[in-house]
């Protein structure tokens, strides 16, 4: 005990207590009493490699990762889609604005946004009259950029044009 500050090790953690405040960190890293130490396990004055990353450089990264990720995800989700003939459910409010989810009759949902001016207002017309609506087809540009046709089957209608912004979770 120093300064009423306890400290225990247990397999290679140690659990310090002080002031009723208890911290869990490995048991090699000092345990003075600034709250820096208790966080990271270092004073704020050390260097870390952290220090010297380029964090534009480490989103940017990140993104592009996460952009192929993506398409390849959209692709296999929407050939499914396509295949079975899925029609769309529901077209409701997402969280960006703009936007909106696109929910299928197999549970599949995505966020979108229109490519024409009004084709996801009036895709969301077409759910709620529950005319039946299909994906008949997709495109995955080299930008990334997925464009979805609907068409409700009546060669009279143009097909509505909307871009696929990523997948959601059904609710």
């Amino acid at each position: 005990m120093r300064n009423g500050h306890v400290r225990q090790e247990v397999r290679g953690l140690a659990q310090s207590s002080h002031g009723g405040q208890t911290v869990v960190m490995p048991s090699h890293l000092p345990a003075d009493d600034s709250w820096w130490s208790r966080l990271f396990g270092r004073s704020g004055a050390e260097e870390s490699p952290l220090d010297d990353l380029d964090l534009d450089d480490v989103w940017e990264q990140a993104a592009s990762e996460f952009h192929g990720a993506l398409a390849v995800l959209l692709q296999t989700q929407l050939g499914v889609v396509l295949r079975r003939g899925v029609p769309v459910r529901e077209v409701s409010h997402a969280p960006i604005a703009g936007t909106g989810r696109v929910r299928f009759a197999d549970g599949t949902v995505l966020i979108a946004r229109s490519g024409h001016p009004g084709d996801l207002t009036q895709l969301a017309m077409l759910a709620i009259r529950h005319a039946s609506v299909r994906l008949s087809a997709f495109k995955i540009d080299h930008s990334g950029t997925t464009t979805l046709l609907f068409t409700t089957g009546n060669p009279a209608e143009r097909e509505l044009v909307i871009e696929a912004i990523g997948m959601d979770q059904a609710d």
